[in-house]
């Protein structure tokens, strides 16, 4: 899990802001099925399950136009990975996320801009199963 924020990577700016509310979240299943005649044949595509989240936020428009010059120049138009703040249980946590396509802007009373995207998240803040052992015992 990760506690702070890779400094190899560009992290959200707080001038942007948080989230409005809890991110939709989602997991891409890492278990591909085969329909068998006699059920399902199954196998892992993937160790650890990709994560997903969909996330708004309200900004200036002044804001918005820094948020436009970020994304374009140090994510490269969303394809970079970059350090951003999703929810770990009950609190926020850092991870390494990349954007799954084009960001959404909607005005909002000509003074704001909405901005809403998808993130698949790269590095995993599921618990291991030594600490699911500790904390079942």
């Amino acid at each position: 899990m990760a506690a702070n924020p890779n400094p190899a990577l560009e992290t959200w700016p707080e001038q942007f802001g948080k989230p409005l509310r809890d991110p939709g979240t989602g997991v891409i299943d890492p278990v591909v099925r085969t329909p068998m005649e006699d059920g399902f044949k199954s196998r892992q595509r993937f160790l650890n399950p990709v994560l997903t989240g969909s996330f708004s936020v309200l900004m200036s428009n002044a804001i918005f136009l820094l948020f436009q010059s970020w994304h374009k120049h140090k994510i490269a138009n969303g394809s970079d990975w970059f350090n951003f703040q999703v929810r770990a249980g009950a609190g926020l946590q850092w991870e390494e996320v990349k954007m799954t396509g084009m960001y959404q802007a909607q005005p909002q009373q000509n003074k704001y801009v909405r901005v809403s995207f998808s993130v698949v998240q790269r590095t995993d803040s599921i618990p291991s199963e030594s600490a699911l052992d500790a904390a079942l015992a």
